[in-house]
């Protein structure tokens, strides 16, 4: 009976062990640590799945539609290949006056619904398809926004008015 077990399921795990990939060795984009942008400007922001190490590099760009809402739009221009489907983390955004962290509203709906809402999973994503994500503030008490931080485990891009920083 013992040696029926083992013949069922070391095949069986070996078929496991071999079916997961290892960590991704291909091509990691770069992009500078720390940059300040214009509204409209972009920027070069790489995210990886932190499971995997796949990357994804965007071409990211913020806006301030409104007083109260910051419109950020991230263009996939390099998607790391890998032979399962991944989820690279998102970037953080938070609203900032200087070097103050500002208002800022956790549900953003009050801006409205982006057109193509971002997403980190590999399925939803194209090179050259934008995506957004609104970021709300307010102007009511407490410290107005006046510009836009994006973070990422290893990068920090800040967008303000010239003049606001």
């Amino acid at each position: 009976m013992l040696k029926r077990a083992t013949a069922v399921t070391l095949p069986l795990a070996l078929a496991a062990c071999a079916a997961a990939p290892g960590p991704y060795s291909g091509e990691v984009p770069t992009a500078a640590p720390y940059a300040e942008r214009e509204f409209g400007e972009a920027a070069k922001v790489v995210t990886t799945d932190t499971a995997r190490g796949v990357p994804v590099e965007w071409e990211a760009r913020a806006s301030k539609p409104s007083p109260d809402c910051f419109l950020v739009t991230l263009t996939p221009t390099f998607i790391g290949e890998y032979p399962q489907d991944y989820t690279v983390a998102l970037p953080r955004l938070e609203p900032v006056a200087g070097d103050q962290k500002a208002n800022f509203l956790a549900d953003a709906s009050a801006c409205g619904e982006p057109e193509n809402p971002l997403s980190g999973y590999v399925g939803d994503l194209e090179v050259g398809k934008a995506m957004q994500v609104y970021a709300g503030t307010w102007t009511g008490d407490g410290i107005p926004a006046t510009g836009l931080l994006l973070t990422t485990p290893s990068q920090k891009v800040r967008w303000e008015q010239q003049g606001e920083r």
